[in-house]
């Protein structure tokens, strides 16, 4: 047994919750945001941030399971089946980083930015994405800060499952 597998293991563990929140909230935001209609038109970056959302919600569940799958089977592992564990975390930490870098384009860096939530990036037509989001049946945000909030957490969650998945990447070294 590989002390690499056995760390793998103990990262795949401590990520199920994080994994999972990333990847089921991020999909239930993007199904919400989806049907907003044709603001994404008029919001700077708005179809780049929904297709960051859809990307992080998508390749964040996959992430989820492909944690469960690799659980227990990395605990013995060593050698070139633990590389390979690694090419697919390498290939869903790309995915990862391509959602989050196109919803950068668009969201607020951290959850200050939402205090100013009413006046972000309004689209060329006056818009507001929170505004319109809070507003909406789709979601249940008592205010477009609490809009902002959501979007910014799961993004957050996500910048540090990829951190997380980077440590899984790092201790290959240990394998040889």
């Amino acid at each position: 047994m590989g002390f690499g597998g056995v760390t793998s293991c103990i990262l795949r563990f401590a990520g199920h919750i994080p994994t999972g929140m990333m990847g089921f909230t991020g999909l239930n935001l993007y199904n919400h945001a989806n049907k907003l209609g044709n603001i994404y038109d008029v919001i700077p970056h708005g179809r780049t941030f929904l297709h960051g959302v859809k990307i992080v919600g998508q390749a964040g569940i996959a992430t989820f399971v492909w944690n469960f799958v690799v659980f227990i089977a990395s605990v013995p592992a060593s050698g070139i089946f633990l590389v390979m564990i690694g090419l697919v975390d390498f290939g869903l930490t790309t995915a990862l980083i391509y959602g989050v870098v196109m919803q950068a384009k668009f969201i607020p860096g951290s959850h200050m930015g939402c205090k100013n939530a009413i006046d972000w990036r309004n689209g060329t037509d006056g818009e507001n994405f929170f505004l319109v989001a809070s507003e909406s049946n789709e979601f249940s945000y008592s205010g477009p800060k609490k809009a902002c909030d959501a979007f910014v957490h799961n993004w957050a969650i996500t910048i540090g499952c990829m951190y997380a998945k980077s440590l899984q990447s790092g201790n290959r070294r240990f394998t040889y």
